[in-house]
């Protein structure tokens, strides 16, 4: 099976919001499936979908999911994929508030938190 592709994304959950809040992620992208998986600079699954017939994902594109609105950077080369099962648990070791140390500081931490509206 092939190594899924993977892209340096920016994403917010402020979809219908004027003034929108952006937090750095990445996207995962199985090309046999069309899959595709938006994580957050913490490695946490956020969202997946599957690609429609027309949809193509590329550096500068935006992609709509249910939740986010995400702008597609540069691809990442050179990386190993994540499984499911390292998210898993990793989950179970990281305390959910210790992900976000490394954020930029003027982000409020409530706005790019999973879950939260």
């Amino acid at each position: 099976m092939e190594a899924p592709k993977k892209w340096s994304v920016t994403f917010t959950k402020h979809l219908k919001q004027k003034r929108k809040v952006y937090c750095d992620g990445f996207l995962s992208l199985h090309t046999s499936t069309g899959k595709v998986m938006l994580y957050d600079d913490s490695e946490q699954l956020l969202e997946c979908r599957i690609l429609k017939n027309d949809e193509v994902v590329s550096s500068g594109e935006t992609l709509a999911f249910n939740s986010y609105l995400v702008d597609v950077g540069e691809p990442e080369e050179g990386q190993r994929p994540l499984d499911d099962t390292y998210i898993r648990s990793r989950e179970n070791r990281v305390p959910k508030g210790r992900a976000s140390l490394h954020r930029n500081k003027f982000v409020k931490l409530s706005d790019c938190a999973v879950g939260m509206s």
